[in-house]
């Protein structure tokens, strides 16, 4: 709904996603939230969180859109699935070191949805999905193929709430070597 009026989030990451009771999860902290369309607004600075920004937010003049919200929804998943955010897009562009993330996330999750995150955090934003119905049909349909809907929605359900309640991965193991690597 929020791209559908026109504006962008500008700040999404885990700690802005809140879970309710049912599991559900509600979308808070508008504070960086733009109007996209009006060009006679005076330019303002979004707000970021390294990790969870795209690289367009670290620039004066960067091209926003419904794909500057989905890198950081992307950034926000892999949060989830490694126990830390990824690589900040300001040192990506310099040293990328996502490739290596990705491997070690082999055989944990699926390829698709590996894939899927990857694709939302590219570095150039066109090459990103466009539109959160792009992404939201890049999620469906290789889950269809694997699991059940409320199956696939129970794993992640029980996924993100071991990561806002600081459970982590089963193993442990992916999230220590990526921190350990990205300091």
């Amino acid at each position: 709904e929020v791209h559908t009026n026109k504006l962008l989030h500008l700040d999404l990451k885990p700690a802005n996603i809140y879970l309710r009771v049912d599991g559900t999860p509600i979308l808070l902290d508008f504070g960086a939230a733009r109007q996209t369309l009006k060009t006679d607004l005076p330019k303002l600075y979004p707000m970021y969180t390294p990790g969870f920004a795209p690289p367009e937010l670290y620039l004066k003049n960067g091209n926003l859109g419904p794909w500057t919200d989905i890198y950081s929804i992307g950034a926000s998943i892999f949060a989830c699935m490694v126990g830390a955010p990824p690589q900040a897009a300001d040192q990506r562009k310099l040293n990328d070191k996502m490739d290596g993330h990705f491997r070690k996330l082999e055989g944990i999750y699926s390829p698709e949805l590996i894939n899927v995150i990857r694709w939302t955090l590219h570095i150039d934003p066109l090459e990103r999905p466009q539109s959160v119905f792009a992404l939201q049909k890049a999620l469906r349909e290789p889950a269809q193929q694997v699991e059940e809907p409320k199956d696939m929605m129970d794993n992640i359900s029980r996924k993100v709430r071991g990561f806002f309640g600081g459970l982590g991965l089963k193993s442990g193991q992916a999230s220590t070597t990526i921190q350990e690597e990205s300091h």
